[in-house]
């Protein structure tokens, strides 16, 4: 029969394929942040717009609903806004900030790539429970819960290796 559950995209493609400007800031996101591939980009300009649209229409709702809002934007760590007009200046890299790859990489210092592949592997820890998804999102709470189950897979670049050597 299938499931009942429709499914929905959670990104939109860009309307212009092949526009070179586009295409040269996506790059220069996906080294920065060490994703897979575009569509995790797309996913994360898909969250944007979503927040700024909640967050023009709160504009004209009551001061009680703007502020549980910006609370739990602030609570995700997103954004910390004093009025629903600053979450309109929401980035992406905001977003991307607070996937479980980039706090592992910033938190352990290791090369985001790494933090990927470890998170995959199931050796990273949240809030006591392996995940395994690589852009899970993480909110200042459960950021503090992170932890590296096996301390042999971090090493030291070879660099690092040969100063810690002629020591």
């Amino acid at each position: 029969m299938g499931d009942p559950r429709r499914l929905k995209k959670k990104y939109t493609k860009p309307k212009v394929k092949f526009e070179q400007s586009r295409i040269l800031e996506e790059k220069k996101i996906l080294q920065k942040y060490g994703l897979k591939n575009k569509k995790e980009i797309w996913k994360a300009e898909y969250g944007v717009t979503r927040i700024r649209k909640l967050a023009k229409k709160l504009l004209t709702v009551s001061e009680e609903e703007q502020n549980k809002f910006l609370e739990r934007l602030s609570k995700q760590g997103l954004i910390q806004a004093k009025s629903v007009d600053d979450v309109l200046e929401l980035k992406i890299e905001n977003i991307l900030d607070r996937r479980l790859q980039t706090i592992v990489a910033n938190k352990f210092k290791i090369p985001l790539r790494q933090s990927r592949q470890a998170i995959v592997h199931g050796h990273v820890k949240v809030s006591g429970r392996k995940v395994n998804i690589p852009s899970f999102m993480v909110n200042l709470e459960l950021e503090k819960t992170v932890e590296f189950l096996g301390k042999n897979i971090i090493k030291p670049k070879k660099k690092e290796q040969q100063k810690v050597k002629e020591e």
